[in-house]
Parts: structure tokens; sequence; C-alpha cells
């Protein structure tokens, strides 16, 4: 009571309100009486930090031993968090050979200062339209995850979003990449080894226009360690003269190995666009079962 002696009885008018940490909202806890003088309080609050305590009994002030109430959010679940990027607003189009960020985040990141911990088992993975799955590298920043996936496939791809192996919501979606020609400047600052991986996911008439915007020797160098019918394959859509050209660069087996996987037209047509010099030393190398 006001003396400060225990109560035995209920049937008071108990309120208790919560003053959040930005001085602006206030949550009225739900009150239980217990009927032997004691009451009960339950709150939900939606910010993390420290929350000032109002309590007012039958119309007057009444006195409490705490002061404040500290919150601190729990781990997020997938239903607690949601991501963008990807192509998904809907502003910009996704093309092969160009690169999206996805953000996974909670869904209060902003309105209530929630973050993610860096511990969370989350995981990005996207189905291309060839039937792989490829994993998305994640980084962990200022309470949010940030990936970076290169659309190597035109198509339609499949991504999907979990944490702690439950969906996040708004998972799976579809992204469609158009195929594009590759700017030259992004291909030739690409080392072989990523040019390489590029080229064995992409569609023969992609890998072509890939091969065509590069520089003949950087194409030939591209193209070496490939089977004669992968490369006779990624240069199937180019012009007789550059494929002459990039047959040039290549060495004389490596050359006689990708136009024996190559039509008889083709080879016409890509001899007959060659320097006579070349033309020797690429059917020198050729077997005479490739000649016959």
């Amino acid at each position: 009571d006001r003396f400060g002696n225990l109560r035995a009885t209920g049937g008071d008018v108990v309120d208790l309100s919560m003053l959040a940490p930005d001085g602006k909202t206030v949550v009225a806890a739900s009150v239980a009486d217990h009927a032997d003088g004691t009451y009960g309080a339950a709150f939900k609050l939606d910010q993390a930090g420290a929350w000032g305590l109002q309590l007012i009994v039958n119309g007057r002030g009444g006195r409490t031993d705490v002061a404040e109430v500290t919150a601190n959010f729990g781990p997020c679940r997938a239903q607690d968090c949601t991501f963008a990027g990807f192509g998904m607003d809907g502003l910009e189009g996704v093309t092969t050979l160009s690169s999206s960020q996805i953000r996974v985040f909670p869904i209060a990141y902003e309105s209530a200062n929630r973050r993610m911990s860096g511990k969370e088992s989350l995981s990005v993975r996207v189905l291309t339209p060839s039937g792989g799955i490829s994993a998305v590298d994640l980084r962990f920043d200022r309470g949010q995850y940030l990936g970076t996936y290169r659309w190597t496939q035109p198509g339609l791809h499949t991504v999907s979003v979990s944490l702690e192996q439950e969906a996040v919501v708004g998972s799976p979606f579809t992204v469609e990449a158009l195929a594009a020609l590759p700017e030259i400047r992004e291909l030739e600052n690409m080392s072989v080894g990523d040019i390489n991986a590029i080229l064995v996911k992409m569609t023969p008439d992609a890998s072509s226009q890939a091969l065509a915007s590069l520089p003949p020797e950087q194409a030939a160098e591209a193209l070496a360690g490939h089977s004669g019918a992968a490369a006779a394959r990624m240069m199937n859509g180019m012009f007789p003269s550059a494929t002459a050209q990039v047959l040039s660069g290549m060495a004389p087996v490596q050359a006689a190995a990708a136009v024996g996987a190559m039509s008889e037209e083709k080879v016409a047509d890509v001899l007959g666009a060659m320097a006579p010099a070349d033309g020797a030393k690429l059917m020198a190398a050729t077997s005479p079962e490739e000649t016959a």
C-alpha cells in the first residue's frame, strides 16, 4: 500500500506503461491481478534498448524497484528476415556476364534497428537453367549479409534463400537472365581462368559472342586446354574471318583439333579467310584422317 505494507488482497486498478528508447513509442502492459496483493505484467517490446517504466495504481503514481527494462532481440528466424536485390526491384534488367548483389537482413532492420549476429546459418543458392546449383558467397556487414553473383547463363534461374534450413519469406523466387553481348572492356580485364569458367557455362551463341568480343590472341588463349569439339562449339557462331584469326593464334595441334570438329562448310569458309601461311601450318598439323 502507500505506507509500504504488503497487500493481502487484490482489486486495485494497476496500469503499467513502457516508454521506448526512442522516447516516442509507449507500450501498455497487460496487467494480471493475482488476488493476493501481487500483480503480473506482460508486454511485447519491438525495440532493443532501455525502456522506462511508469506505474499508476488507483490513479496515483506507484512505486517500483525497477526503473527501466533493457530489451534485446532474440536470434533471427527465417520469418523475421527478408532480402532485396538480384533484379527483384524490376528497375534494372539482369543480363549474362553482369553481376547482381543480394542483401539479406531483418525485416525490422530500419524500423527497430534490429541486427543479425553474424553467426547465423544462412545460404543463398541459384539453380541455373542447365540444372546446376551455385552457392552465393556471403559476407557479414553491419548486421546483415551481402552477396554477389555473376550470371553466366541466359534463361530462368531459381534463387533460394534459407536461414537455419528454413525458407526466408519470399523464397524461392525466379530471375530471368537475358543473353547480352559481353562488353569488351569487361572480358579483357578478366583472367583466362575466369573467362574459361564463363565460357563452359554459356550457350554456343553466347560463347561465340564472348570470344568475338576479345582480341584474337586473348580468345585463343582462353580456348587453350579445351577439347577440339568444345572449341569448335564455342566458335560455331563466329564469322569465318574472326574464327580464322583465333585459330591462327592457337597452337597448331589445338587449332587442328578444333577444325577437325567443325562441319565441312565451316572449315572451307575458315580456310578461305585464313592467311596462306597460317593455313599451311594448320594443314600440316592436321592428321590424314581429318584431311581425308
